[in-house]
């Protein structure tokens, strides 16, 4: 399985992405926390019932409907830019542990995985917009539940994988008393 995007222009996508990444989620942000939304967008993802989402959107007023609308839509990008770097990220990682074929073979797929969280992420935004737009009855609130769970225990297992080398290799260059790598060499491996 052959991964589409070439060495030689994944640091230049991966911190492109990731600069990219923090505007948007400053764009998103917003007065979306309540105490029917303590987790503010997620709570309505995983609300799973057309109770619990109504509780939740009658907890923002018309000024945080309006913000909830514009970071779903502004989602859709947010979907590509975030599963781009989270899959560039578990290439890194593999890369650092090629010489072990089945850990590399392990970020191999969690990078491709990565693009499938942002596919479940689609889907998921469809029902938040209808429950958005006033239809929180069935099967929108399971929608969103269902394609919202997968698609954050895919990002979580890519994270987990790129945090455990990176940090494995942290730990090895630190007890080998090694220097450390210079970062364009870090950059570069991206």
């Amino acid at each position: 399985m052959r991964y589409p995007i070439s060495k030689q222009h994944r640091a230049l996508i991966f911190w492109s992405l990731f600069v990219l990444n923090g505007v948007i989620m400053y764009w998103m942000s917003g007065p979306l926390t309540t105490p029917a939304a303590p987790l503010g967008i997620v709570s309505l993802e995983l609300a799973g019932t057309p109770a619990n989402a109504r509780t939740i959107i009658d907890s923002w007023d018309a000024a945080a409907r309006a913000h909830a609308v514009f970071s779903v839509r502004l989602d859709y990008l947010y979907l590509l830019t975030y599963s781009t770097v989270m899959s560039i990220g578990c290439m890194w990682a593999a890369s650092q542990v090629r010489e072990h074929k089945w850990l590399a073979r392990i970020g191999l797929y969690l990078a491709w995985l990565q693009w499938l969280a942002a596919l479940l992420d689609a889907i998921e935004n469809v029902g938040l917009l209808q429950m958005l737009a006033g239809d929180t009855m069935q099967p929108w609130p399971l929608i969103a539940q269902w394609f919202a769970m997968p698609k954050f225990a895919l990002l979580a297992l890519g994270l987990a994988y790129i945090f455990l080398i990176g940090g494995s290799l942290w730990l090895r260059n630190r007890l080998s008393k090694a220097p450390a790598q210079p970062v364009t060499t870090l950059l570069n491996d991206l």
